[in-house]
């Protein structure tokens, strides 16, 4: 009998544990969605953040004997040594849980250093793309259960732009290394994910020309120009233009199986350094508030706190003044949301310190694991 637990939440989830299916009706959506937050936060969780998060309407007493009842109903079909029950917390122990977005991560991964190596294997990158069947929990919902809720929400986004981010980066370095059908695996997954992601859609339109597709490479344009229409209300941006006046003038040849395109390499556009939220309206004003900012974040220090009533927009500021500052670090500017995370006592300090670093890992998609806590990863 299976000791594992296999989860897989990119898409609809299924989670199948000793090779049955753990539906909601067996071990209650709520159930389900313990499983699910802990899969995807390792580490240890107190029962009242958990009562908390699940069951938040209700008294505390009442939460934490919702969480008794769940977690009994679960002990009946997760083997012990992997749902890690203690009077004051609860883990799974990810050493035997199979997460499909784990595997979806070292997929890609590995498809990177076969393409910086000039060799792919193509089935294995079919298979690992297969693994991404939609956002991370489509369609699963579980009542009155706000914070929970919140938190997946931000799980999908983060899920969703690390794909999107990996994907066109990958597609990128096929094209450098002229691996048109790995390109092209790539690009096609990035434009299904999003269609309206232009740049994917130039590199898609790009390896349909120089592999030869000439019409297919034209109508993936016409697709594209309807796509930025319909989604965005705009025209494809001067390049994309130009790439399609080279496919439609014949400037843009296909590969030959030996030496460099023909043609210059795409004016691909750089992913974005950072993680900011786009807003749908511009920030206008607060330039003093700014330029201060700005001022105090070219120093040496480390930590720079806003005060504020709730409402004066404090977020807003300092994001605005976030993008601004994007090329100013090597590294970009990341957003890392903790008004999910829960006060801790100076008992509690070891907890919160993990939380935040699977906060940070988790906006800058970085992967934990092994059974080293969190934060010493980090």
């Amino acid at each position: 009998m299976s000791r594992s637990l296999q989860m897989a939440i990119l898409g609809t989830p299924q989670i199948q544990s000793q090779n049955k299916q753990l539906t909601a009706e067996l071990v209650s959506a709520k159930g389900q969605a313990l499983l699910i937050f802990l899969a995807l936060n390792p580490g240890h969780h107190s029962r009242s953040a958990l009562a908390g998060l699940l069951w938040g309407d209700l008294p505390e007493e009442s939460a934490r004997a919702n969480l008794r009842l769940t977690l009994s109903r679960l002990r009946n079909h997760v083997p012990e040594a992997l749902l890690l029950i203690s009077r004051p917390e609860v883990a799974l122990d990810s050493a035997g849980v199979t997460l499909d977005c784990q595997a979806f991560r070292a997929g890609l991964q590995e498809a990177q250093k076969q393409l910086a190596d000039g060799s792919i294997d193509l089935d294995a990158l079919s298979n690992t793309l297969a693994l991404y069947r939609g956002e991370c929990a489509a369609g699963f919902t579980v009542l009155n259960a706000p914070e929970f809720e919140s938190w997946l929400l931000s799980s999908r986004e983060a899920e969703r732009q690390y794909a999107l981010r990996s994907l066109f980066d990958l597609t990128r370095l096929a094209i450098e290394r002229q691996a048109a059908a790995a390109g092209l695996l790539l690009a096609r997954k990035l434009v299904a994910l999003e269609p309206w992601h232009e740049e994917g859609q130039y590199q898609l339109i790009y390896l349909l020309a120089v592999s030869g597709q000439r019409s297919a490479a034209l109508a993936q344009f016409e697709r594209c120009r309807e796509q930025l229409a319909v989604e965005l209300a705009v025209e494809p941006t001067e390049a994309t233009l130009a790439l399609y006046e080279q496919i439609q003038n014949g400037a843009l040849q296909p590969w030959t199986p030996a030496g460099p395109p023909p043609a210059p390499a795409p004016l691909l556009l750089p992913p974005a350094r950072h993680n900011l939220p786009a807003w749908l309206t511009p920030f206008i004003g607060r330039e003093t508030e700014q330029t201060a900012l700005r001022q105090l974040l070219a120093g040496p220090e480390r930590l720079l706190t806003l005060l504020g009533e709730g409402g004066l927009g404090k977020t807003r500021l300092a994001l605005a003044t976030a993008e601004q500052m994007v090329d100013s670090f090597a590294d970009g500017v990341w957003f890392i949301p903790l008004a999910e995370q829960e006060p801790a006592g100076i008992s509690q300090a070891d907890l919160l310190e993990n939380r935040l670093a699977v906060a940070i890992a988790t906006a800058m998609n970085l992967t934990f694991a092994g059974a080293s806590p969190p934060a010493t990863q980090l």
